[in-house]
């Protein structure tokens, strides 16, 4: 409640991490805090220039997790996305891309940056991150050729150390895309 109360001055005065933090922990605790996911929104062009990619991803899903819309911070980081695929770890990117079909936000440049880095994404990644990834696609109704067939090459591994939800989710999203 006091964060509540001083949400712009938290936001003006904070670091990136501090402001990521605070948001992310609310979200994961189901707190309402509309003036500081406000502040938060409208300072969306600094948290991700200044902002590493985990700060951005926090960010992003505590923003998607409580279906709180801020054109303004993703439209950042669809100006950013090169940056921040390349930078970040593949739970950040699958958190980011998770968020914009939560939320239904457009964001064609940081989906054809997963693309580029499908191959990494889908080595590196969990099952999770890659299910949220693709699940992301289908639900956005992104083509994204490289990244399906990247998790195919992986099949195995997926099936294997995937839980059966997100084997579901795969296989979901190849049916909504029509990927056979």
């Amino acid at each position: 409640s006091a964060v509540e109360r001083r949400a712009e001055w938290f936001v003006k005065e904070g670091n990136p991490q501090n402001v990521a933090n605070v948001v992310w922990s609310c979200a994961t605790l189901g707190v309402d805090a509309p003036a500081l996911f406000s502040a938060v929104a409208k300072k969306g062009e600094w948290l991700v220039k200044e902002g590493n990619p985990q700060n951005v991803a926090n960010v992003v899903w505590a923003f998607g997790t409580q279906a709180v819309e801020a054109p303004a911070l993703f439209s950042a980081v669809e100006r950013r996305a090169e940056w921040f695929v390349q930078q970040g770890k593949p739970q950040e990117v699958a958190n980011a891309v998770w968020s914009c079909a939560t939320l239904g936000v457009d964001s064609p440049a940081l989906f054809s940056a997963v693309e580029r880095r499908a191959d990494w994404f889908v080595k590196e990644g969990t099952p999770q991150a890659v299910a949220n990834a693709v699940w992301s696609c289908a639900s956005l109704g992104v083509d994204a050729p490289a990244l399906f067939s990247a998790v195919e090459r992986r099949a195995e591994w997926f099936v294997k150390e995937g839980k059966p939800q997100e084997i579901a989710i795969a296989v979901w999203a190849c049916g909504t895309l029509g990927v056979d």
